[in-house]
């Protein structure tokens, strides 16, 4: 929902939105920014509830405490690929991880057809373990996956130090229901950029959902 609440008190927008969930079958879900410290009370009064942070990072090698991080090479443990069995092998696996991370939130709606359509077209992949991969764009991370913690943060360091030897700055999103995406925000000695918040009313939901007394 795009809302615009700013001139509703609490229980006027806990009303309102009483009487929607009443006329609906499925949860209402809002997301805004961290910063909407005003919106965010009357959402959780009328009976949201935070599901997801977001945190759009825009980082440079000062940002990380590997700040010494050594010049990696592609001949160094890592391997690229942009087409064939292999990219479809990760596409596969991305695609079950990000049903996982969504179901409860945005269940995913695309057939597989469909999301390998909006991946970029280059794979940056740890050769010791394949399982530990990002899809790349130029200095974006978009998508990212792996195989366990330990082993996705080593991946982790070789793909920052490779990708901060060619651009100045990085940008990737991260949300805390994806641990290996927030592993690439954990290497930062501070978080830059801007968050947003998701939160999600189930239907039929009447908590301090009274019509406001005059």
């Amino acid at each position: 929902m795009d809302l615009s609440i700013d001139d509703l008190c609490n229980q006027e927008s806990a009303y309102a939105f009483k009487m929607l969930s009443s006329q609906l079958t499925v949860p209402l879900q809002v997301m805004l920014p961290s910063s909407k410290k005003d919106v965010v009370e009357k959402l959780i009064f009328a009976g949201f509830e935070l599901k997801r942070k977001c945190y759009e990072m825009v980082v440079e090698r000062a940002h990380f405490n590997h700040g010494s991080m050594n010049v990696i090479k592609l001949e160094e443990g890592l391997g690229i690929t942009k087409s064939g069995k292999e990219r479809n092998n990760f596409s596969n696996q991305l695609f079950a991880r990000f049903k996982e991370t969504h179901e409860h939130i945005s269940p995913l709606t695309l057939s597989f057809k469909e999301f390998i359509d909006i991946l970029p077209a280059t794979v940056l992949y740890d050769k010791d373990e394949p399982r530990n991969f990002a899809y790349i764009e130029e200095n974006e991370i978009a998508y990212v996956c792996g195989k366990d913690q330990a082993g996705f943060q080593k991946f982790s360091l070789k793909l920052l130090a490779y990708l901060l030897n060619q651009y100045e700055y990085l940008i990737f999103e991260a949300d805390n229901t994806d641990n290996y995406a927030m592993t690439l925000l954990h290497l930062c000695d501070e978080v830059p950029g801007h968050s947003y918040d998701t939160y999600i009313k189930n239907s039929f939901d009447g908590k301090n959902g009274n019509m406001p007394k005059k």
